[in-house]
């Protein structure tokens, strides 16, 4: 996927665009989206990110890290 907008009028959407839609390549047909809107996936990336953050072994490695330093 790669980042994309258009706008109308005032307002820019942006979106993601899948890059078999760009390229022209074919594509199945079992539901994967060939477009999604920025803020849902943008928000899907911030929540995975902040669940890994959260996990006892992304402390230790953050703090063992810091201590090299």
């Amino acid at each position: 996927m790669t980042p994309s907008s258009t706008k109308k009028g005032t307002r820019r959407h942006r979106y993601y665009v899948s890059m078999d839609l760009l390229k022209n390549r074919e594509t199945p047909e079992d539901g994967i989206p060939r477009r999604l809107p920025a803020d849902i996936a943008e928000a899907a990336v911030i929540t995975e990110i902040r669940r890994v953050l959260r996990t006892p072994e992304t402390t230790a490695q953050v703090i063992a890290a810091l201590d090299r330093k």
